[in-house]
């Protein structure tokens, strides 16, 4: 029985330090205290022994008056930009959503900045395309075997379909993976 209570208190230990939180256990003392009382002492010693530099790591918790005080990272025009095209891509959205008055308002409030033109948006989706394409075929230029995998869903009434192209690497042999997912419209078929 003793060392069956020594591997219990070591288990204890060993959670204590590893799943507990860092800033407090209180909810885990109270549990330990009603359901475990024999194991208390051995909860409180484990908690000691923690080291005081993961109670520095606690994240403050800001007051109501602190709020509007955090600073926060002004965006340039080009991150801006990155943000709106990498927003439009990867939510399946028209182009046309980015002139939308409803956008450019949101916009003005929160950032007070101007999102490019739709015919811009288009033309940068046309060159990340082509940047991508020219990367899959520079990949797979030395590659004498890949693996396809193609998968079709839909929701909300919106077809989709995606491939990916899967091939291991001959120098280094890590695996790799490219995909390209689509909607389809119905006048497409």
């Amino acid at each position: 029985m003793p060392k069956e209570k020594e591997t219990v208190a070591g288990r204890l230990q060993n959670f204590v330090e590893e799943f507990t939180s860092k800033c407090s256990n209180s909810n885990l003392r109270t549990h330990i205290k009603l359901i475990h009382p024999n194991d208390l002492d051995n909860f409180n010693n484990s908690a000691k022994k923690r080291s005081n530099n993961n109670l520095n790591q606690c994240s403050k918790q800001y007051k109501i008056e602190e709020v509007g005080k955090i600073s926060v990272k002004k965006l340039t025009q080009a991150e801006f930009d990155a943000a709106n095209l990498q927003l439009i891509v990867s939510t399946v959205s028209p182009f046309s959503f980015i002139e939308h008055p409803a956008f450019l308002r949101y916009c003005k409030i929160t950032c007070n900045k101007v999102p490019v033109s739709r015919r811009t948006l288009m033309r940068n989706v046309q060159c990340i395309y082509k940047q991508m394409i020219s990367q899959i075929i520079n990949d797979l230029e030395n590659i004498k075997y890949v693996c396809l995998t193609a998968g079709c869903w839909s929701i909300f009434h919106r077809s989709y379909i995606g491939f990916t192209v899967h091939w291991i690497d001959p120098l280094t042999l890590h695996r790799h993976s490219k995909g390209q997912r689509t909607c389809l419209q119905k006048n497409d078929w």
